[in-house]
């Protein structure tokens, strides 16, 4: 699937699956711009989630040993974050046994970027900046649709 503001990649709905089936209802957002992730944590808030922020992919690293492998269901970051990309942060969660979706936030969507998506198995790539509206019609967030 792709619109304006997002795509999204082979396997997305296989993890959606997954989310559907077991929803911790617990989201993780990085982005080394406070009030990028202030907005979209707060909008995530707001439909009744848990969301906390982080500012660098090591730091959802730190917050998913001490949850658990899948105890998110859900991974948002910035391709462009300090220390280790999203791209890079997505295939070393794919490594470790993370099976929910990882969503990238990007204010510029390139063909390489695509691609770097695809190959480190990203599930949705969204274009900045993320409205309310939009994020609650995204199918990562259809997920929990009949359970909010």
């Amino acid at each position: 699937m792709e619109s304006n503001r997002v795509i999204m990649f082979a396997r997305a709905e296989k993890r959606l699956d997954i989310v559907r089936e077991d929803p911790t209802k617990k989201h993780i957002v990085a982005d080394s711009t406070v009030a990028n992730r202030a907005i979209i944590v707060a909008y995530l808030k707001s439909f009744g989630l848990h969301a906390e922020g982080a500012e660098c992919g090591t730091e959802v690293l730190e917050k998913i040993e001490q949850s658990g492998i899948n105890g998110f269901d859900v991974i948002w970051c910035d391709q462009n974050l300090p220390i280790l990309k999203g791209t890079d942060l997505a295939k070393l969660l794919r490594e470790r046994g993370f099976e929910r979706p990882i969503c990238i936030v990007t204010g510029n969507v390139t063909d390489n970027l695509k691609k770097d998506c695809h190959e480190s198995d990203v599930d949705m790539l969204c274009l900045k900046p993320i409205r309310k509206k939009s994020l609650e019609g995204m199918p990562v967030m259809q997920v929990y649709a009949d359970k909010m």
